[in-house]
């Protein structure tokens, strides 16, 4: 092996592993930071804290108004989780195993939330939620992010009945199974790591989305994200650091979930 052979092999490593490292660092540092902001004992935001202490974690679990905007936002992420599992894994089956007319128009429309920016997805909903009387609603928030995360459930779906073995629900058709017994005790049993998955994924797009509740919650229905928002606007005290490290910790224990979840099928 030549020297310069030697050179292409061995030089990439340490660069790679800086460049990873580097990566690593500018997405954490901002985390670290809030986390760090968040155990201040100061009632004021200031980094590095001069004094320690918990006392915006105990403010931000029993006062009334975090609270509310906690509950709300909980109640409504799990509607919202059913609802676009529900829907999502329906047009999944549909768009996977369906063969009709304007098959990819009507894909690309379902999809159009991923890639259509927030803000004007958020203006159009107002505008439109505002002729139905759905501003300042749970409904209305509801029905904005099952939208949102309609998407989402519905291309984890479509991952697992894509990989899905075919000949197993035939043969429980040829022994005499209906389609809807078929699906209840073959495909769905199948695909459930990826309707969990989805399902996952639509309370997270929920529980943490900020832009659409801004222009739907308003006063009357507001939101944990929305509240953390008018706590950075308007209060100066540590309180919305605290409520992101907890959320921070929530994403990163549901990330743990998905990733088992993903991995349970190769197990059996």
């Amino acid at each position: 092996m030549t020297a310069m052979e030697r050179g292409h092999h061995s030089f990439p490593g340490p660069v790679v592993r800086a460049i990873a490292a580097g990566t690593v660092l500018f997405l954490v540092a901002p985390i670290a930071a809030i986390a760090i902001v968040s155990f201040s004992a100061s009632r004021f935001l200031e980094f590095p804290p001069r004094e320690y202490s918990l006392r915006w974690y105990a403010n931000a679990l029993t006062d009334e108004s975090w609270r509310a905007a906690l509950l709300l936002s909980f109640k409504t992420a799990v509607i919202v989780a059913v609802l676009a599992t529900m829907i999502g894994g329906l047009a999944a089956y549909g768009f996977v195993r369906g063969r009709f007319r304007g098959k990819a128009a009507l894909l690309g429309i379902a999809l159009s939330p991923l890639v259509v920016p927030g803000i004007v997805t958020a203006v159009g909903m107002y505008f439109v939620f505002a002729r139905f009387g759905l501003i300042e609603t749970q409904a209305g928030l509801v029905l904005a992010h099952t939208a949102l995360a309609l998407p989402v459930a519905l291309i984890s779906v479509a991952s697992s009945v894509s990989t899905l073995e075919r000949p197993l629900e035939h043969a429980a058709r040829s022994l005499g199974a209906t389609p809807f017994e078929t699906f209840r005790y073959v495909t769905l049993p199948l695909i459930r790591p990826g309707v969990a998955v989805a399902a996952l994924f639509a309370f997270v797009t929920s529980f943490d989305e900020p832009v659409v509740a801004l222009f739907i919650a308003g006063t009357h229905a507001e939101t944990l994200p929305k509240r953390m928002w008018d706590g950075i606007q308007y209060e100066i005290d540590p309180t919305a650091t605290a409520m992101s490290t907890m959320l921070v910790l929530f994403a990163a224990a549901v990330v743990f979930v998905v990733t088992w979840l993903r991995r349970e099928p190769e197990g059996r």
